[in-house]
């Protein structure tokens, strides 16, 4: 059995994602005119606060003191990747969403992810395929209060173009990629 390990699970690998994705990041931002918008999936590596408006569990000073200079929701003293991914294509943070009192019209996308998620959904509040269950919910009412005339939503176009990362276990998979944006002409 060979004791060389891939690069993936490589014990370096969350050092290899830092160092390698302000790369990418700095090459999609020159390719995208307008800023996508942006659904993300995942756990405590893309948390911008689900856990604290999901379950009321306080996550305080010192996580958020070094960037935002306040909690706000992330187990982070600063910035988490997709708020990297989000500054790179001049997009607005993602609110999460189970915070319906932060005041975000989430115009510019959601973030789903909540701490401790998990791709089995057994003794997990929050695992992946709840978090799809309140994207296709989301999706459903956005179209339906933008075609009823209720303020400024996402449009069916900016969903159908939408930037949709999945962050887990410290890896980040963009599984679709706005039109004009992330592709090369």
């Amino acid at each position: 059995m060979s004791s060389h390990s891939p690069l993936l699970f490589h014990p370096l690998s969350p050092f290899l994602h830092l160092l390698l994705l302000p790369l990418f990041f700095t090459s999609v931002a020159s390719q995208c005119k307008n800023p996508p918008v942006i659904f993300n999936f995942g756990d405590s590596n893309s948390d911008t606060g689900g856990l604290v408006a999901g379950l009321g569990f306080p996550v305080n000073l010192p996580n958020g003191r070094k960037f935002f200079h306040r909690s706000t929701g992330r187990l982070s003293d600063g910035r988490l990747l997709i708020d990297f991914l989000c500054q790179s294509l001049n997009a607005s943070f993602l609110s999460p969403y189970l915070d319906s009192l932060g005041g975000s019209r989430f115009t510019n996308g959601a973030n789903f992810a909540v701490v401790g998620s998990s791709t089995l959904p057994k003794y997990v509040p929050f695992s992946l395929n709840i978090q799809l269950m309140q994207f296709l919910h989301f999706k459903a009412r956005t179209l339906e209060l933008a075609t009823a005339g209720f303020g400024n939503f996402v449009t069916d176009e900016g969903l159908r173009n939408a930037l949709i990362s999945l962050t887990l276990v410290k890896m980040t998979l963009l599984i679709h990629s706005p039109k004009k944006c992330l592709m090369h002409k």
